[in-house]
């Protein structure tokens, strides 16, 4: 296939632009398997509608990422650092809707800034380390608590660590 047909993946912006999008697919596994078992296998409750709309949301956003990335336009910095941002703004949103800081997925705004860092430049990675961070510490006064993450005693803090590992892993 030549160079700048559809779908050809030939640039390093592509490639990881490509690689941004097989990140964003992780984090909607995992949001789809955390909801789904929470919601059939628990008996806590969360805001279900707006989460799965965000799940939704996001899930479209990386149809249509995959979409773009099949066109030939080339893939530009600037295209890349609005994907990111937009990364935060979603895990932001679903973090307030499921206990904010508490909730282990927080670990998270580390992945735009880190690709952020390997990919673009200090003013790009600037202002995404500061939208993660801006974004973490408004979720400290305006989230919506979630049961198991803010229980004090052993079943809390096991469900946290148990969340933080899967994270790592």
């Amino acid at each position: 296939m030549p160079v700048g047909e559809p779908g050809k993946t030939t640039t390093l912006s592509r490639q990881n632009l490509l690689r941004l999008w097989s990140i964003r697919s992780i984090l909607l596994m995992v949001l789809i398997v955390a909801l789904t078992w929470l919601s059939d296998f628990t008996e806590y409750e969360l805001p279900w509608t707006p989460l799965w709309a965000l799940v939704l949301g996001l899930g479209l956003l990386n149809v249509a990422l995959l979409y773009r990335l099949w066109l030939p336009a080339p893939v530009t910095g600037v295209e890349f650092f609005a994907n990111l941002l937009l990364d935060i703004f979603f895990l932001s949103a679903v973090l307030y809707f499921s206990g904010g800081p508490s909730n282990p997925l927080v670990s998270f705004y580390l992945i735009p800034v880190i690709v952020s860092a390997a990919v673009l430049g200090v003013r790009h990675t600037g202002i995404v380390a500061a939208a993660a961070v801006a974004s973490y510490t408004v979720l400290f006064n305006w989230h919506r608590p979630f049961e198991l993450f803010g229980m004090m005693g052993q079943e809390g803090r096991n469900a946290h660590m148990i969340g933080m590992w899967m994270n790592f892993v």
